[in-house]
């Protein structure tokens, strides 16, 4: 039995069918296939490249990572009515304890929706934070080598 899922990564969207075996996602010939390792990790082949990856479920959503990057995935049933979009003070706030990598931005930036604001380290992935909206960065809240939690606001956004 196939189940069907829209899914929202990295600001692209997907319609995926994921059977026990397999997933297919739009627009990508082939087949995925996704096997779960003892360490927790996961082996997601297409063809004949394989990557390690893992998943990493908030309250906000699930960060999915491989190769080092990780990016924030949004999955309903396709179908389903959509979800609310992210506040932005959650969307500017780590979705797990974090280092602070980079800061992309100073307060007085002009960013617009997409940029990457702020770049995280956890779990050996980066986690880019990025502009829920256009707007001007007003204040900056953490410094590079930084470790937030999940409650830190990383930065304002007018």
């Amino acid at each position: 039995m196939a189940t069907k899922l829209s899914v929202t990564l990295g600001g692209r969207d997907f319609t995926v069918t994921v059977t026990r075996e397999t997933v297919e996602i739009d627009g990508v010939d082939g087949e995925w296939i996704v096997s779960t390792r003892p360490d927790g990790q996961a082996t997601i082949g297409h063809g004949d490249h394989r990557h390690r990856g893992s998943a990493v479920r908030t309250s906000a959503g699930v960060w999915v990572g491989t190769e080092g990057v990780a990016l924030d995935a949004q999955v309903e049933r396709a179908g389903a009515r959509p979800r609310a979009r992210t506040a932005d003070a959650d969307a500017l706030r780590p979705p797990m304890s974090a280092t602070v990598v980079r800061v992309h931005v100073d307060a007085g930036s002009e960013v617009a929706e997409g940029d990457v604001l702020v770049v995280l380290e956890a779990m050996k992935m980066e986690l880019p934070i990025r502009a829920p909206r256009a707007g001007k960065v007003t204040a900056v809240h953490c410094r590079e080598g930084e470790l937030v939690q999940p409650t830190t606001q990383l930065l304002d956004l007018d």
